[in-house]
């Protein structure tokens, strides 16, 4: 049983790491919430520099939000 559970687990990871989706913003998306809107469980939103005015919800989703370091600082 523990077997069975453990390729479970296993192949559920293999999955989410195959089909991942990273979303740039604003090159794919123009806003946080539009890629978050867009995206779906293990997709990552990253967002390049610049000012975002925005109130954002991830509506539940296992995503990570990541911004990109500017070269200016």
């Amino acid at each position: 049983m523990r077997k069975l559970i453990l390729m479970g687990f296993l192949l559920n990871l293999l999955y989410v790491t195959i089909y991942a989706t990273i979303i740039n913003v604003p090159a794919a998306q123009p806003t946080i919430q539009a890629g978050i809107d867009v995206s779906v469980d293990a997709d990552t939103v990253l967002v390049q520099p610049g000012t975002y005015v925005e109130n954002t919800n991830y509506n539940g989703k296992n995503i990570i939000v990541a911004s990109v370091k500017s070269s200016l600082t």
